[in-house]
């Protein structure tokens, strides 16, 4: 198992990270402290509290003297009793000495690893009492350390929250922005490290929406064999998208994927609108086309619309489609891709291609490489379709292409027209 845990480690799949939570617990936030610890725990529930992966801490203040370490680096261990202690936190009220806070928190770094960032969130509304310069100044001094501020209340002092990152760019808004959170605490250096391993040694190591033969694709194809014939494709070469599917080719099962965490709240619809249009055109029978729907956001929040045994008709899985429930919490990306994978695994049939298509943003909280493998294994093709509305996050495009089966199976939301036509249609079935 140690092993395992160091591969992991190597490869960037976990990506360890030491988080330090520093939260205003005065009376200016008073209305809102409950919505920080709920923050706080939905940002948790995008991590992965292990030993040897995500570590913990929260540090508790208010006036000058009341700076508390509640909850030590590391101290817990698993999810349930660092949620529970989550829940403990106490509220102190008084005056906000925000910039005490920071000098204590920069001076209690007992826990932290070697070699892993140690993120620190500050979470408060900006209006401290005391000078907060130097205490800032002191905190992004830590070595290999970075700092981001959230406030969740509508009144905050935003000037005051820069002075603390040191960068307008980690200065979170609203109780909706945990999702971003944990996208910038799980982009480390073990998955930068892991990308420098694969440009190094491509045939060592395998990412997301990559086949093991690609990293052979400098090489000229043999000329001599006889046995190839000229208008087949290799086996194992990943054929392009055409145009039009053959006419009577109609027997496929079609998963369909939605991404409904927090991010994508405000163009969840999109995702509805572009799989409605998919459906209508589709000759979905049982002997013909069937489909499966899957919709996820956070780690347990993961859920099976309709399956393929269930040969759900075309009117039925419009229904399911336009009441899909918007679930918002962080994006497990992975977790949907290993479900569908099963569904698929459950109901495979004869002479029957396999598609699958997922809406998201591509900042997924884990790693997508289990789920894509279980995919790829069946030979399903992989289409993928960025969605976001985040303007400053936008699209993580390595992710959207690296689970797609090749990147010209990657289509952004606007083109759905032409991603359309790469599926079965009642036009020639």
């Amino acid at each position: 198992m140690q092993s395992m845990d160091e591969e992991a480690e190597k490869t960037g799949i976990d990506c360890p990270s030491d988080i330090v939570f520093i939260i205003d617990a005065t009376s200016s936030v008073k209305g809102v402290f409950d919505e920080q610890i709920k923050f706080i725990e939905k940002v948790i529930e995008g991590l992965d509290i292990r030993p040897r992966v995500d570590h913990v801490g929260a540090i508790v203040y208010s006036s000058e003297r009341k700076q508390r370490q509640k909850i030590k680096l590391g101290e817990h261990k698993d999810m349930a009793s660092l949620m529970k202690a989550v829940d403990n936190l106490p509220f102190f009220s008084g005056i906000t000495a925000t910039g005490e806070a920071l000098k204590f928190a920069a001076t209690h770094t007992e826990g932290r690893r070697d070699n892993l960032t140690l993120n620190y969130v500050v979470l408060t509304d900006g209006y401290s009492y005391d000078i907060i310069e130097s205490g800032a100044r002191l905190l992004r001094e830590v070595p290999n350390s970075v700092v981001y501020a959230v406030t969740i209340g509508e009144i905050y002092l935003r000037k005051e929250l820069e002075l603390i990152t040191g960068n307008k760019s980690n200065v979170m808004i609203g109780s909706m922005s945990y999702g971003t959170v944990v996208k910038r605490i799980k982009n480390c250096e073990a998955r930068a490290r892991a990308q420098q391993l694969r440009d190094e040694n491509p045939v060592e190591l395998v990412h997301p929406g990559e086949f093991l033969s690609d990293a052979f694709s400098h090489r000229q194809s043999v000329q001599t064999n006889e046995n190839i014939k000229k208008d087949e494709p290799a086996k194992d070469s990943v054929t392009e998208p055409t145009d039009k599917l053959p006419v009577n080719d109609c027997r496929y099962d079609v998963g369909i994927i939605f991404d409904s965490s927090g991010s994508l709240e405000k163009n969840f619809q999109t995702q509805l609108q572009i799989a409605n249009k998919l459906v209508q055109q589709m000759p979905i029978r049982p002997n013909l086309t069937r489909v499966a729907i899957v919709q996820f956001a956070g780690k347990s929040k993961t859920r099976v619309l309709a399956d393929f045994v269930q040969n759900k008709t075309k009117d039925q899985l419009e229904k399911i489609i336009e009441k899909s429930p918007f679930y918002s919490g962080t994006t497990f990306t992975n977790q949907a891709l290993k479900r569908m994978a099963l569904l698929f695994e459950a109901s495979k049939r004869d002479n029957c291609k396999m598609k699958l298509l997922v809406f998201t943003d591509g900042y997924s909280a884990e790693d997508t490489a289990e789920g894509i493998e279980a995919l790829k294994r069946q030979g399903i093709t992989v289409y993928t379709v960025g969605i976001s509305t985040d303007k400053n996050a936008g699209l993580n495009m390595s992710e959207l292409k690296g689970m797609a089966t090749s990147p010209s199976h990657y289509f952004d939301s606007s083109d759905f027209d032409n991603l359309l036509k790469h599926f079965p249609s009642t036009e020639y079935c």
